[in-house]
């Protein structure tokens, strides 16, 4: 008898489709819960939390210039949050939002330098935000090709490559080309007024065209995931790249691909900025603001669904502006906004286990009143015992449906040779016409299943006419004789299925073919008598 272990003491499984209004519940509640333990944090730190959730909010919407700074903080983090979730989608974890962004914004910066006032005005900043794009898209692009050529780990190239980048900045500012080398400071020049992007006023609120490219980039993202062929292949490649070759699909063209417009889109971020009034229309060894970091928490807080990472950028900028708004009023370091979105990002993160998985804990087993007596008593010692008193109580066990089926198969084999017996012992007595009455008794053979006493024979002659009739009888003897034989081997049969369980089906054939065995072997018996 083998041993069962014992179940887990907590054991996750996966759930099957819970309700939209239970992942909503559990996604509000989370959120909530991230206030709560923000505002918890702050008490501790002697800070009014409902004044500061208060100054964080209201301070976005005071006048048109906070609203402004609120959108300029908006697009950078939207559109690089989009590029992440184009390679996220794949399963291809792209950490570097960060170097992709400074490098969109260099190539900008460079091109700018030299193009200078030389193109007009709208022309001049499409080429150089053009170009950024492409600087970012090469830039993915080599750790893509490194991933199919030598399969790389892609999340520590691109996390490398992030420094490479930031490093490549902070040497910028020593070069002429770059910065202007003054007595005091180093700083990096300003790109030509030709190169900047049109900035439009709506009475006191004024926003750049950049703004639009970000909404119109939300709207293509989420066509291209769910209309478009290309989505299709990314959201099969991130199931299972085998099922993507099986399918047909070529996998390593569309890693390269989508890698290549997902740093292309950071790129163009960069080079957005660049070009925009948020930067000052020059570049910084900062430029990014932490975006390419935020971005991978927008991404997931948004579960890669282009309307939910607009929602997600628009509270994380008011979350982010909101903290700068209160540090002036209430004195607390901007810092308290990063641990905010570390507190929200590790709340929503949980909720979303538990909106995929359940946690279920092991029961302890009830023993019936019989089985506990008997434990207090002494008389079971230990679970082994217990299983092994049920088996042979009541429960079908392998070994026992073995047992059962060879002893069926026995029994059928003495039946059927008991019953040959009978049918040669008849047929010898048809055909021989010319002996005698006695010799024909002397000739047959006794039957097993037929009482000892003796049974007093009466003599009597053979006419032709009783002759006729004892071929009659001998010949459907020997025709009933003959289907045991027949029957016999349904129990070898059954000896197959009753491995499978069927140990009652066994019985009844094996039941049957015995009875008509014996009333067979009783008939033939009375006939020849």
């Amino acid at each position: 008898m083998t041993k069962t272990n014992k179940d887990q003491l907590i054991k996750i499984s996966k759930r099957q489709n819970l309700a939209l209004k239970y992942k909503l519940l559990l996604t509000l509640g989370a959120i909530l819960l991230s206030l709560v333990l923000g505002g918890i944090l702050l008490a501790c730190l002697g800070y009014n939390p409902i004044k500061f959730y208060t100054e964080m909010i209201m301070g976005n919407f005071k006048n048109a210039s906070y609203v402004k700074l609120m959108v300029r903080a908006l697009i950078p983090l939207l559109i690089t949050s989009l590029g992440v979730s184009l390679a996220f989608k794949m399963r291809f974890w792209n950490i570097g939002g960060e170097g992709q962004f400074i490098v969109g914004a260099i190539i900008a910066m460079t091109f700018s330098l030299l193009i200078g006032d030389s193109l007009p005005s709208p022309l001049g900043a499409v080429v150089v935000v053009l170009l950024g794009t492409l600087g970012g898209g090469l830039y993915a692009l080599f750790v893509a090709v490194l991933k199919v050529k030598f399969n790389t780990n892609e999340t520590l190239m691109t996390l490398m490559l992030n420094y490479v980048a930031l490093y490549l900045a902070s040497y910028m500012l020593k070069t002429d080309f770059f910065a202007i080398q003054g007595q005091g400071v180093p700083a990096f020049k300003v790109i030509a007024e030709s190169l900047w992007l049109t900035e439009i006023n709506i009475g006191k609120f004024s926003f750049d065209t950049a703004l639009f490219i970000a909404v119109a980039l939300t709207i293509i993202l989420f066509v291209y995931f769910k209309q478009s062929k290309q989505g299709y292949e990314l959201n099969v490649v991130g199931d299972s790249p085998n099922t993507a070759k099986y399918a047909g699909m070529k996998v390593n063209r569309i890693i390269v691909r989508t890698m290549f417009l997902s740093g292309a889109i950071i790129g163009m971020a960069g080079a957005l900025k660049l070009c925009g009034s948020s930067a000052g229309h020059t570049f910084s060894a900062n430029i990014t603001g932490g975006v390419g970091w935020t971005s991978i928490i927008v991404a997931w807080l948004a579960k890669l669904n282009p309307v939910g990472i607009f929602i997600a950028s628009l509270l994380m900028s008011i979350l982010e502006r909101g903290c700068a708004f209160a540090r002036t009023s209430l004195g607390i370091s901007d810092a308290m906004s990063d641990v905010l979105q570390g507190i929200i990002l590790f709340t929503v993160l949980a909720s979303d286990f538990f909106i995929n998985y359940k946690i279920s804990f092991r029961k302890k087993a009830k023993l019936s009143p019989e089985v506990a007596g008997a434990g207090q008593s002494g008389e079971i010692g230990t679970s082994d015992d217990v299983a092994e008193e049920r088996e042979t109580d009541g429960e079908i066990t392998p070994s026992a449906i073995t047992e059962t089926a060879v002893a069926d198969v026995e029994n059928a084999d003495r039946v059927q040779a008991d019953s040959a017996k009978e049918s040669d012992g008849s047929e010898n007595a048809v055909t021989d016409d010319k002996t005698t009455q006695e010799n024909a008794e002397e000739t047959a053979p006794k039957d097993e299943n037929t009482p000892n006493d003796p049974v007093p024979q009466k003599e009597e002659t053979f006419s032709p006419a009783k002759k006729k009739t004892a071929v009659k009888k001998s010949a459907t003897t020997k025709n009933t004789a003959k289907k045991p034989t027949t029957t016999a081997k349904k129990p070898a049969t059954a000896k197959k299925t009753a491995a499978k369980g069927s140990v009652s089906a066994k019985k009844t054939a094996a039941g049957k073919t015995a009875g008509k065995a014996k009333k067979t072997s009783v008939k033939g018996g009375a006939d020849n008598e």
